[in-house]
C-alpha cells in the first residue's frame, strides 16, 4: 500500500473468573505506511479505561468491525478518565498537606528551641484520644458511582448521629451489583441526588476521624463524587480497620469484614449493605481497641510516640 489505512474492531469478552464480568477491546489496525501496527483501548465494566502500549501484530479471534467514531469515543473516555484521576490525585495531595499543616499548628510543632544550660525533664504531654470523635462510613457503589451511603458518628465510643441514604443513579445496574448488594434499580432511580447526600454526610462527619473497612475503596468513591459535584476533597484524617485487622491477625488470615465477623462471632446479617457494614465495622474496631488500646493512626503501631499521634 502506498498510504496507510486504518481499520477498527471491537472484541467483547466475558471474564467469569475475574473480578470483572466483562471487558471490551477497541482495536485500531493500521496497514501500510512505515509499518503495520495494532493499537487498543481496553474498557472494563467499572469504567476503568486504559490504553496499553503498542500490541504485537495480529487481530484476536472474534473481532467485529466498528467505525472510527466508536474507537475515537473509547479513546476520549480513556483520556477523560486519565485527566480526572490525575486531578483527583493532585487535589487529594493538596488536601492532605493542608490538613497536616493545620494539625501541626494546633499542636504547636515548629523549630526545636535552643538547648538550655541545664536540661530539665519536660512535663509529659497528656495522650490525645484519637478515637474520641470518629465517624464510620460505608458505601455501596458501581464503578466510581455511589449507590448507597451510610455513616454513624461516635464520641467517646457512643453514637451521637447517623445517616443513610440511597444515591440517585440513572444508569443501568449490573446484575452482579444487585446480586452482591440486593440494591435494585427502583431503589436508586429516584433516590436522593448525590450532591444532597454528600452535604448530609459532610455535615454529620464534621472534622471527625473517618473510619472504613478498606479505606481505599470508600475514600476513592467519595473523592470521585466530590469531583463530580465540584466540591473540595475531604480534609479529614482516615483510619482503616482492614489494615488494623491484618496487623492484629495471624499471617495469612482472611480479614474481609464478613470473614472477620465470622471469626469474632459477630452477626453478618445484612452484609454488603451500607448501614449493616458500618455497624459491623464498629464492632470490629471496638474489639481490637479493647484488646489493645489504639494510640496511633498507624494500624501496625503498638505504642506510638507523641510525635506520631497524628501520622496518617
Amino acid at each position: 500500500m502506498s498510504s496507510a489505512q486504518a481499520f477498527y474492531f471491537l472484541l467483547h469478552s466475558s471474564m467469569s473468573h475475574s473480578k470483572y464480568s466483562w471487558k471490551r477491546e477497541y482495536l485500531k489496525l493500521t496497514l501500510g505506511g512505515k509499518r503495520d501496527r495494532l493499537e487498543s483501548v481496553v474498557e472494563y465494566e467499572d469504567k476503568t479505561i486504559y490504553r496499553p502500549t503498542q500490541l504485537a501484530f495480529g487481530l484476536p479471534y472474534g473481532c467485529q468491525r466498528i467505525t472510527k467514531l466508536d474507537y475515537t469515543q473509547a479513546l476520549l473516555r480513556f483520556r477523560k478518565d486519565s485527566t480526572a484521576r490525575k486531578l483527583l490525585a493532585d487535589q487529594e495531595k493538596a488536601a492532605r498537606k493542608l490538613a497536616d499543616k493545620k494539625l501541626n499548628g494546633i499542636r504547636g510543632l515548629g523549630p526545636a528551641p535552643a538547648p538550655a544550660a541545664m536540661r530539665v525533664a519536660p512535663t509529659p504531654e497528656p495522650t490525645t484520644d484519637l478515637f474520641g470523635d470518629f465517624t464510620i462510613i460505608d458505601t455501596e457503589y458501581q464503578g466510581d458511582f455511589l449507590l448507597e451511603l451510610a455513616a454513624i458518628r461516635y464520641k467517646n465510643w457512643q453514637e451521637v448521629d447517623r445517616y443513610e441514604s440511597f444515591v440517585r443513579f440513572t444508569d443501568w445496574l449490573w446484575p452482579k451489583t444487585t446480586e452482591l448488594t440486593t440494591i435494585t434499580e427502583s431503589q436508586v432511580r429516584r433516590a436522593t441526588p448525590e450532591t444532597a447526600v454528600l452535604q448530609k454526610f459532610i455535615t454529620l462527619a464534621g472534622d471527625s476521624l473517618l473510619i472504613a473497612h478498606n479505606v481505599g475503596a470508600d475514600r476513592s468513591k467519595l473523592q470521585h463524587a466530590c469531583l463530580r459535584q465540584g466540591r473540595e476533597m475531604l480534609p479529614n484524617k482516615w483510619f482503616c480497620t482492614l489494615q488494623l485487622a491484618r496487623a492484629r491477625s495471624a499471617k495469612g488470615a482472611k480479614c474481609g469484614l464478613t470473614e472477620l465477623c465470622d471469626r469474632l462471632k459477630f452477626s453478618n446479617k445484612g452484609a454488603h449493605r451500607a448501614m449493616s457494614d458500618v455497624e459491623r465495622t464498629y464492632k470490629v474496631l471496638r474489639h481490637f481497641h479493647e484488646l489493645e488500646t489504639l494510640r496511633s493512626l498507624d494500624p501496625k503501631a503498638k505504642a506510638a510516640a507523641q510525635s506520631q499521634l497524628f501520622a496518617a
